[in-house]
């Protein structure tokens, strides 16, 4: 289970605080959109609100969401090795780092012994391999959704379930690369939903061959797998 600041003001955060820890695993992050950014140890203060929110003492998982940019990165590793050794958490996770910079945090915490960031989250679905909002982002949507309503039937599989499916079964992610896929969900009965899509089988193949023409319509547009140039 991961939980976000910048996702919901409570939402995953007092989710989290019911679920038993033997239960799932429980990531956080902190991230540069508050006033003062990863400056003044500010990551300190988030991981301390987010366990205060969770009622946990450690989390399975802590990322740094996004990079700070005006802070050293040296300045906020060091906030994260002292996290570590306080033993706030287990293990140190990336998200939305551009690759130079996953290579770069990698050799100096390797060089000042910190925490290895073991767990990198980026942008990779479907229709975004490598903010929607563009026409042919729509189009491609469209025709994933013809596809869909010709093999299966009209509203029989959605657009959310085809993407899920996608993920587990035809995308160039595997597990035993220790690859995974984060399920979002906006309510309780959304994240059973696509749980339960994770159970479903491989799409039929004139389906898979839509997710490649729409792939094909929109990548252009599609941004990068980090969010932030």
């Amino acid at each position: 289970m991961s939980r976000a600041s910048i996702i919901t003001a409570v939402g995953s955060n007092e989710l989290g605080g019911r679920i038993k820890s033997d239960q799932v695993e429980i990531a956080t992050k902190a991230n540069p959109f508050s006033e003062k950014g990863f400056k003044d140890h500010a990551v300190l203060d988030q991981m301390s609100e987010s366990l205060k929110r969770l009622k946990k003492d450690c989390v399975d998982l802590f990322y740094l969401h996004f990079p700070d940019r005006s802070v050293p990165i040296e300045e906020t590793l060091k906030d994260v090795n002292l996290l570590y050794k306080e033993g706030k958490f287990k293990s140190f996770g990336l998200s939305n780092y551009s690759a130079w910079e996953v290579e770069e945090i990698y050799y100096l915490c390797k060089i000042n012994n910190y925490p290895l960031p073991l767990v990198y989250q980026g942008r990779y679905n479907s229709l975004s391999r490598r903010h929607f909002w563009k026409k042919p982002l729509f189009d491609a949507l469209e025709t994933v959704k013809v596809a869909l309503d010709h093999v299966y039937g009209p509203g029989k599989v959605s657009l959310p379930e085809a993407s899920i499916r996608w993920m587990y079964h035809h995308s160039i992610l595997d597990g035993a690369h220790g690859d995974a896929v984060i399920i979002g969900a906006s309510s309780i009965k959304h994240l059973e939903e696509n749980i339960k899509s994770t159970k479903h089988g491989p799409l039929h193949e004139y389906v898979v061959k839509s997710f490649e023409e729409a792939w094909n319509q929109c990548k252009a547009d599609c941004p990068s797998y980090y969010q932030f140039n």
